[in-house]
């Protein structure tokens, strides 16, 4: 009898670590995964550029292409994201590899399109509304 008592006792213990694990998997399934593949980073005059290259998704990051992200990252602090944009499945495009700064004007491409941004600095007597 106490034998028994004791594979019921070790049969259930075995069935709450294994649909504990199977739980635990079905939510990483479900999140939101982002992975910081590369990146590299452009000095703009106090501020610095970011070329990242991440995994970002919900779900299982299953067979994912990747997205390419430029951010403008200030020097007091903040980020302001200029470009975002994930690549087809199976091409090399779009994917972002470098920026050139040339003074207030960005340019990169991403095998598809070009682009060309200019930022300039709003006057430090203009008053916010």
């Amino acid at each position: 009898m106490k034998r028994v008592h004791i594979t019921w006792a070790s049969s259930a213990l075995v069935a709450c670590a294994l649909t504990f694990a199977l739980g635990m998997q079905f939510q990483k399934m479900r999140g939101y995964h982002y992975e910081l593949r590369s990146e590299k980073r452009v000095p703009y005059g106090e501020d610095t550029v970011a070329i990242k290259y991440v995994t970002e998704t919900m779900g299982l990051p299953f067979l994912d292409p990747g997205t390419s992200i430029v951010t403008l990252e200030r020097n007091l602090g903040g980020e302001t994201t200029i470009y975002k944009a994930r690549r087809i499945f199976q091409e090399a495009y779009p994917f972002v590899s470098d920026v050139k700064v040339n003074g207030d004007e960005f340019e990169w491409d991403d095998g598809d399109k070009q682009y060309h941004l200019r930022i300039s600095s709003i006057p430090k007597d203009h008053s916010a509304k």
